[in-house]
C-alpha cells in the first residue's frame, strides 16, 4: 500500500504532486530569483506534505489491522484511534471491530467510541447483526444509559428516528428508555406532540413508551394534546390512550393508582373526550371506566350517544330474560328507559326481568339468564331488531323459541 502511494499508478498522489508543481514558483537554477522571499519555504512544505500522505495512510491502515488481534476493552479504544486518524476508513472497517467484540461490554464500548467520533451509520445497523435478543437489549441499554456521560449519544438517538427503518429502530427501544438526559427528554416531548397521520407507527410507538418511562404521570398533558391531534389526523389515537394508562400504572403489581395520578388521568381523558368525535369519545369513556373513574365515564354518555338521546337526557335499551326447559324457550323482553346515569343497566334491571310471569308449562331450572343491548338503541323501533338477534342466539341451541314483550322498565337517576 505504501509503494502504491509513491507509484505513478496512484492517481490521488500524482494529482497532489502535479498541483504542487504547477503552483510552486521556485527557482530552477542558481541564477533564478524566487518570486517572493517565502516561495522556497512554501515549496518545501508542499513537498513535505506529499511525502507524508502515504505514511499517514499506512499508519491508519496499521491501526485498522489491529482489529484482527484485539478483543475486550481494547476494541473501543483502538477504534477511536482509527476514527480520529481516518473516519472513512473507520466506518469501512467497523465490521472487523464488531467481530472482535465478544461480549456486551466490548460492543457497548465500540458503539460509544464510534458515536463519540461521529461515526453513526454503522452503529445504527449494529443490533441487526447481533443474533441474541438478550444481547441486543443489553447493548441498547448500555448505550442509552451513557447519554449523560457521552453527549453525542443524544444526537445519535435523535438522528436514528429519521435514519433507521422501523425494525432497526425498534431494536434500540431500551436505549431510549434508559437515557435520562434532559436533552433527550425534551426531544421525546417534541416527537410525541406531533403524531404521525397513520393508526400505528413503530418508531412513534417506541418513543411514546420511552416518554412514559422517562416522565410517568407528568407526561399526561403531552399525551392528551397528542391524542387530540391524532384524532384529527387519523393518527395512533388508541396507542396514546394506552400510554396514558401506563403513565399512572402502579410501580408494583397489584398496586393501587395514586389518588393524585388518578385525578390527573381523569382530567386529561375528559379534556380529550370534549375535543374529539363520538367514536373517539367512546374509547375515552371506556378507558375512564376501566381506570376506576366510572362517574367521569358516565358523564360522557350524552356526548357519545348524542344522536340517541330521547327527551332531555334519556337513553333506551333492550333487556331480556330467557325462560327455557324441555326444548322450548321464551324470551321475555322489555324496553328500558335510563336517564344517562349508569355505565351498565344489568344489575338494576335483573330483578324486574326475572319477576315476569313464566309462560312454559315446564319449570326452568335455576335463574333465568339476563341480557341487555350493548349500547343504547337508536329509537323504540330498534328494539324489535335486537330481540330478533336474541331469538337467533337461542334458536342455535336447538330450542323452539318464542318471544313475549313485557311491561317497560323505567330506571331512576
Amino acid at each position: 500500500m505504501v509503494d502504491d502511494c509513491f507509484s505513478g499508478n496512484n492517481e490521488n498522489t500524482q494529482g497532489v504532486i502535479d498541483l504542487t508543481l504547477q503552483k510552486a514558483d521556485f527557482p530552477l537554477n542558481a541564477d533564478d530569483e524566487p518570486s517572493s522571499p517565502g516561495e522556497p519555504m512554501k515549496m518545501a512544505l508542499a513537498l513535505a506534505l506529499v511525502m507524508m500522505a502515504p505514511t499517514a495512510h499506512a499508519s491508519c491502515s496499521s491501526i485498522a489491522d489491529k482489529a484482527g488481534t484485539i478483543n475486550g476493552d481494547a476494541v473501543g479504544g483502538t477504534f477511536a484511534q482509527l476514527a480520529q486518524c481516518d473516519a472513512k476508513l473507520a466506518e469501512d472497517r467497523f465490521p472487523d471491530f464488531m467481530r472482535a467484540s465478544t461480549d456486551v461490554g466490548s460492543l457497548v464500548g465500540l458503539s460509544l467510541a464510534a458515536i463519540d467520533t461521529g461515526v453513526y451509520a454503522p452503529v445504527w445497523g449494529l443490533l441487526e447483526k447481533v443474533p441474541e435478543i438478550s444481547t441486543r437489549d443489553e447493548v441498547a441499554k448500555g448505550v442509552g444509559a451513557s447519554c449523560n456521560d457521552h453527549a453525542k449519544v443524544n444526537d445519535f438517538l435523535k438522528g436514528a428516528y429519521t435514519q433507521m427503518h422501523d425494525r432497526q429502530f425498534g431494536m434500540w427501544r431500551d436505549a431510549y428508555r434508559n437515557c435520562k438526559s434532559e436533552e433527550l427528554g425534551a426531544w421525546l416531548v417534541e416527537v410525541v406532540a406531533q403524531p404521525p397521520a397513520v393508526s400505528y407507527d413503530e418508531k412513534y410507538n417506541v418513543v411514546t413508551a420511552a416518554l412514559v418511562k422517562s416522565q410517568g404521570a407528568a407526561s399526561l398533558p403531552v399525551f392528551g394534546d397528542a391524542a387530540i391531534a391524532a384524532a384529527a389526523n387519523g393518527g395512533p389515537f388508541t396507542t396514546l390512550l394506552v400510554r396514558m394508562n401506563e403513565a399512572v400504572r402502579p410501580a408494583t403489581y397489584g398496586g393501587v393508582i395514586a389518588p393524585e395520578d388518578q385525578a390527573a388521568l381523569q382530567e386529561t381523558l375528559s379534556k380529550v373526550a370534549a375535543a374529539v368525535g363520538q367514536e373517539q369519545a367512546s374509547l375515552v369513556a371506556n378507558r375512564l371506566y376501566q381506570s376506576g373513574s366510572e362517574e367521569a365515564a358516565v358523564a360522557l354518555l350524552p356526548v357519545i350517544y348524542a344522536d340517541r338521546i330521547q327527551g332531555k337526557a334519556d337513553l333506551l335499551y333492550g333487556a331480556a330474560a330467557v325462560e327455557s326447559c324441555d326444548g322450548e324457550a321464551v324470551v321475555h323482553f322489555a324496553l328500558v328507559i335510563e336517564p344517562s346515569s349508569r355505565w351498565s343497566i344489568v344489575d338494576d334491571v335483573t330483578p324486574a326481568l326475572r319477576a315476569f310471569k313464566p309462560k312454559l308449562k315446564c319449570a326452568a331450572e335455576g335463574d333465568w339468564p339476563v341480557m341487555t343491548s350493548h349500547e343504547p338503541l337508536v329509537d323504540k323501533a330498534a328494539l324489535e331488531g335486537w330481540v330478533a338477534e336474541v331469538e337467533g342466539q337461542w334458536s342455535g341451541r336447538d330450542l323452539v323459541v318464542k318471544s313475549r314483550e313485557e311491561k317497560g322498565i323505567t330506571l331512576g337517576s
